[in-house]
């Protein structure tokens, strides 16, 4: 036999102003924050307690057009590894603190409109992809959402947070060579976007600098099992080098465990450099140095950065460029070092 159940009746504007007894447009006054508005402290305090005792919610909707903000954040990113991952979360954490919601939009979607509904939020904060923003731009050229970019490829006719990765791959080269290596190697997936790298003319000109021919592995594209199954091709193919920069961890993670499966041993046969500084490096068997991203402070910057533009829309451009740290691992020890000390400092 079925039971009866009662309906769900959703809390309304009303029944937090009856509860409240003060009238409707009070409680959208409270709840949405206006400033325009006085209300005693009393009053206030009296319709939060109502609007929380019975569930109440303000329509997002309806709040926006009360005060002409939705209180959401747009963020547009690439494919989520771990790298945008770590970028994705501190954001969040920026924007929750602040009481904004952030909505991630897929910058690979492709179109006219890379990301539909990326212009409507209050703000955008766009992690790389440079090429797509600047062209919704040149179509859209009466667009005045408040704009950051921030990352390696940021675009400079916006407000942005930069990361200088070309002398981070000058570094690793140089200490590649410091400790031996007389064959190193670039390893990235073919992308069109690696011709605006910085790190492949950081790579180039340290090459030059240390007086190494260039060599580039091009993966067949930017997974770790990409990596994995390309470096195996190449090192078949062509012999294995000494020394491998990698684009990106990503691509380090892959080419490591790619040269596991040939039994060449890192680093006694062949030292790598990835990029980025993502967590899984660290927890390799073979710890992998990589060119280290202060993704906290970017993100942090980038946060400030979009909260002032908001609030005052007519403050000249905002720019700042932060260094990446070349961090050393096991995966470009000297042959025969001593790694005792390194293995005691790490954390149990």
């Amino acid at each position: 036999m079925a039971h009866k159940t009662e309906n769900f009746k959703r809390p309304t504007r009303n029944d937090v102003a009856a509860l409240a007894n003060v009238s409707g447009c009070t409680v959208s006054y409270v709840l949405t924050g206006r400033p325009d508005v006085v209300i005693a402290e009393a009053t206030r305090a009296r319709v939060i307690a109502a609007a929380k005792q019975l569930g109440y919610k303000p329509n997002r909707a309806a709040r926006a057009l009360v005060t002409g903000t939705t209180h959401v954040i747009s963020l547009l990113a690439g494919r989520l590894t771990p790298y945008y991952m770590a970028l994705t979360n501190q954001l969040q954490d920026l924007a929750k603190s602040d009481g904004y919601q952030v909505l991630i939009c897929d910058a690979d979607m492709g179109g006219s409109d890379p990301a539909p509904g990326l212009w409507t939020g209050d703000g955008i904060i766009a992690i790389d992809y440079p090429e797509h923003i600047e062209a919704y731009l040149q179509t859209h050229p009466d667009l005045r959402t408040p704009l950051v970019s921030i990352g390696a490829f940021h675009l400079e006719q916006a407000d942005y947070v930069g990361v200088d990765l070309y002398t981070g791959a000058r570094k690793a080269v140089e200490h590649l060579a410091q400790i031996g290596c007389k064959r190193i190697a670039y390893v990235h997936a073919e992308a069109p976007s690696d011709l605006k790298d910085p790190r492949t003319p950081g790579y180039e000109e340290g090459m030059g600098t240390v007086g190494l021919a260039p060599e580039q592995i091009l993966m067949p594209g930017p997974t770790r099992r990409d990596s994995r199954i390309g470096i195996r091709d190449y090192v078949n193919a062509h012999g294995c080098p000494d020394g491998l920069f990698c684009h990106n961890d990503e691509t380090a993670i892959g080419v490591y465990r790619g040269l596991c499966d040939l039994g060449i041993q890192v680093p006694s046969q062949v030292k790598i450099v990835g990029c980025d500084g993502i967590e899984d490096t660290e927890y390799l068997e073979c710890p992998i140095t990589t060119i280290m991203q202060p993704i906290d402070q970017v993100c942090r910057t980038g946060w400030e950065f979009l909260m002032r533009r908001i609030s005052e829309p007519s403050i000249p451009a905002q720019k700042k460029i932060f260094q990446s740290e070349l961090v050393i691992r096991k995966s470009t020890a000297p042959t025969g070092a001593d790694l005792s000390a390194e293995l005691e400092d790490a954390p149990q």
